[in-house]
């Protein structure tokens, strides 16, 4: 017979590979403590979710809480920092190593 030794058969997709897809609600305001609803795949428990590139506000995610492998539940605090005058209030949101740019937006 066809024996292969040593060869691992790599998969691509599901295993280990994290997608973000969407975040509901996509905006709030300075002072809003938001429950948020992302999907995607590849979420596991233990996954960190965080804002980035953003500035004017500081928004801080806790209760990270992996429903499924591809829903997970979040709040998020937005509280206000730096100069809101020049404000870069549109943010990406990162999942894992993956990240949805353009993702949530923090209201005047």
């Amino acid at each position: 017979g066809c024996v292969s030794r040593g060869r691992r058969r790599r998969t691509t997709g599901a295993a280990g590979a994290v997608t973000v897809t969407s975040i509901a609600p996509n905006s709030g305001k300075i002072g809003d403590l938001l429950l948020v609803d992302i999907t995607g795949t590849g979420f596991t428990d233990g996954i960190a979710v965080s804002y980035q590139n953003g500035s004017g506000a500081k928004l801080t995610v806790s209760d990270v809480a992996v429903e499924s492998s591809t829903a997970l539940s979040a709040l998020v605090t937005i509280q206000k920092s730096g100069n809101a005058r020049n404000a870069d209030t549109v943010w990406d949101l990162r999942v894992g190593n993956a990240v949805l740019s353009e993702a949530f937006v923090v209201l005047p």
